[in-house]
């Protein structure tokens, strides 16, 4: 999901994480929102949630 206006957007969607840690596989799937804003011409991150899915 990504909505653009002239000075901010928000993007948003769903990772899966995987890895291995002391031998073991882990996984998990997070979602995450990136909120962006224009400032001075430039793009700069102004807040991000990530949060972990059952």
């Amino acid at each position: 999901m990504q909505t653009a206006w002239d000075t901010g957007a928000v993007i948003g969607g769903v990772v899966h994480l995987g890895w291995t840690q002391d031998g073991k596989h882990q996984q998990r799937w997070i979602r995450i929102a990136h909120v962006w804003a224009k400032r001075d011409g430039t793009w700069r991150m102004t807040y991000t949630q990530v949060t972990r899915l059952p």
